[in-house]
């Protein structure tokens, strides 16, 4: 029986080492992929690029009265340098785009709890402590800075749609 337990030992470490060279050479391969690609990308052949460095032209953000001093052409195609550099299909770019999109606006990706650790008390903490100081108690999402709370998080409402109450997803157990 010890026998046994040794070879099969002998043998899964075998196997684990093999399965690792193979992990670990398609890891490779596929980074060095990925290198040669971002080194042969060119700006003036891809259509994304193209059209986002149009898109701004008629926009007249080229303009010599464009706002920001001309900066947003420049801020908008190093971002889209990076995004089409990562080579999305159709389908991995609609996720990106969603969720970075969502990111940028300070919104949520999955659902606000009544965590402590989400919310932040602005009478005890923030740059306006003094100012909440006499006010009732308001909590503010540290996820979603557009959130509000009066009860720490298990109901709340969002600044720019007072009317609609919203409850927590997620209860946090005591």
């Amino acid at each position: 029986m010890k026998k046994l337990i040794e070879q099969v030992t002998a043998r899964n470490k075998f196997e684990y080492k093999r399965l690792h060279k193979i992990v670990e050479d398609i890891y490779n391969s596929a980074r060095s992929r990925l290198n040669e690609s971002n080194d042969q990308w060119d700006k003036n052949k891809d259509n994304l690029y193209q059209h986002a460095l149009s898109e701004l032209r008629y926009a007249g953000f080229y303009d010599k009265d464009a706002d920001y001093g001309g900066m947003i052409p420049q801020a908008v195609l190093e971002i889209m340098e990076v995004f089409c550099k990562q080579g999305h299909s159709g389908g991995s770019a609609s996720i990106v785009i969603a969720i970075l999109e969502k990111i940028l606006r300070w919104e949520n990706l999955t659902p606000i709890s009544d965590s402590k650790e989400e919310w932040m008390s602005l009478q005890e903490e923030g740059p306006l402590t003094g100012w909440y100081k006499d006010m009732d108690p308001c909590w503010q999402s540290r996820r979603n800075p557009s959130l509000f709370s009066k009860d720490g998080g298990k109901t709340y409402y969002n600044v720019d749609d007072k009317d609609k109450t919203m409850t927590s997803d997620k209860k946090v157990q005591a």
